[in-house]
């Protein structure tokens, strides 16, 4: 009964604990180069694909990103030593001078 039990939790994992998760962040603002603002966001510690989608006529646009399943680091003292790729993201956005929107978490 015990193995039967065992076998059955082995299995039932959740697939949320292994899986990737979704991002949308919508901004306004000009992007000059697609591949290389796309290629400047796979940069980022953890971020294992995105697709810019940007309407030039608007001046608008929406950035769908993946991040991969992380555990948060911190050194001896209690600081943060892998960063929250969530955050580094954000930063990349307004350094590029984008104005963010919205931030959404995307749900299957």
């Amino acid at each position: 009964m015990i193995k039967v039990l065992l076998l059955f939790l082995l299995f039932s994992v959740p697939e949320f604990l292994f899986s990737q998760t979704k991002y949308s962040y919508a901004f306004k603002g000009n992007v000059q180069d697609s591949a290389t603002f796309e290629s400047k966001i796979l940069r980022v510690t953890d971020v294992v694909a995105c697709k810019l989608r940007f309407k030039p006529e608007k001046n608008e646009g929406e950035l769908i990103f993946e991040i991969a399943p992380y555990e948060v680091k911190y050194d001896a003292d209690g600081h943060v030593i892998n960063g929250q790729p969530l955050e580094d993201v954000k930063s990349l956005l307004l350094k590029e001078g984008l104005e963010l929107k919205e931030l959404n978490r995307i749900s299957y």
